[in-house]
């Protein structure tokens, strides 16, 4: 019986679904509990999840798993909730980021030298609506960026949260892309995208709706232009809507992060109305498709020849959608058009976007929510 892939959470092993005791990586790249993969393999002698030939011999210990398994222990004994200047600092005063209330800071611990890289999220004129531990559980999904837990200050305005997030070296989507001289292969766009479905396909049955998808909220772990084996992405700042259910606006609304709307990429019936019930999966569903021709056109901002955001606003409500990029296959471009149907109800699912994607890279049906090469 194949293994499969449904589950999420990243600290569980995809043979046993139970957690961690002892993590091993395979010739596959993935990462199983040692005694069920020798099982398997003895039995077997193929990946569980790419059907590839495996030994019992390419297994080798995953301390980068390790690791994150006892900085999780620790963690938990603190409730996810971390003193700033005790347990984490900020290693500048100055953001590395900073807009519309949102500054990213680069951060280091002070108590735990085993523990991941990490950046500090400050959202200002936010307050979080639930506990450390539910942001820690709703990023547990290897496409959305993993919140550790909520920095505490004394010294903080009370308006604001911040989060204690780990750290991408390689940027966002759309700043590298904006930096490469030649663009990645259509597998490789196709790999990115399948991803993202992956992570937005859970955070919809969270009943979470991201409200800002474009290529600046897609983080980089690991990127290939050429090779869709060695590409990794992850989703970040989600829920950062009005009418979120993750945070309550804590401020005067024109200065809050949860105020703003991403015209650029907006839905047609966000445009047309701007209320709580307009924010849904097919709302997101439609960003994806301007966030996929933003990659595919090298990170370029959609109608960045406007500047008028009622000019924008009056095309897409009239039916225009950007051109097709040249890197853009017709197939391709055939199922960006379906994702941008003016008509909500006729886009797909993200998990029927996966789907898609994954028909076109045979490849694609085999990624694994348990792929832990990165974290």
């Amino acid at each position: 019986m194949a293994v499969q892939s449904s589950s999420i959470t990243l600290l569980y092993c995809p043979i046993t679904r139970e957690r961690f005791r002892d993590p091993v990586v395979g010739s596959d790249g993935h990462t199983y509990e040692r005694e069920s993969i020798i099982e398997w393999l003895h039995s077997h002698g193929t990946s569980p999840l790419t059907r590839e030939p495996m030994s019992a011999s390419s297994l080798r210990s995953n301390f980068v798993v390790k690791k994150l398994l006892e900085f999780e222990v620790q963690a938990k004994t603190k409730n996810y909730t971390f003193k700033l200047n005790v347990d984490v600092r900020k290693k500048h005063t100055r953001p590395l980021f900073q807009a519309h209330g949102k500054f990213i800071y680069e951060a280091e611990w002070l108590t735990n030298s085993n523990a991941p890289e990490v950046v500090i999220l400050r959202l200002a004129g936010t307050r979080a609506l639930k506990e450390a531990d539910f942001y820690v559980k709703l990023t547990n999904h290897m496409n959305i960026v993993r919140t550790f837990g909520i920095v505490e200050s004394d010294m903080e305005d009370r308006s604001s949260v911040m989060l204690l997030q780990e750290y991408a070296s390689h940027g966002d989507l759309g700043e590298l892309l904006r930096q490469q001289v030649t663009l990645p292969t259509e597998p490789v766009y196709r790999k990115i995208f399948a991803q993202i479905s992956d992570g937005m396909s859970f955070l919809s049955d969270k009943h979470i709706v991201h409200g800002d998808l474009a290529c600046r909220n897609i983080l980089v772990f690991d990127y290939h232009q050429n090779d869709p084996k060695h590409i990794l992405v992850k989703l970040t700042d989600f829920g950062l809507t009005r009418f979120s259910c993750l945070y309550e606006t804590a401020s005067v609304a024109n200065t809050a992060t949860l105020a703003i709307v991403p015209f650029r990429a907006a839905a047609p019936e966000v445009l047309r109305s701007n209320h709580r019930e307009s924010y849904t999966e097919k709302s997101d569903m439609y960003s994806m498709a301007i966030l996929m021709w933003e990659a595919l056109s090298k990170g370029q901002a959609p109608w960045s020849h406007l500047n008028d955001m009622q000019q924008v606003c009056s095309k897409v409500l009239n039916g225009e959608r950007p051109s097709q990029p040249l890197s853009c296959s017709d197939i391709l471009w055939r199922i960006i058009m379906e994702c941008m149907a003016d008509n909500s109800a006729q886009r797909p699912s993200f998990a029927q976007l996966k789907s898609m994607l994954s028909a076109l890279n045979p490849e694609l049906k085999q990624i694994s929510r348990f792929d832990m090469r990165y974290f």
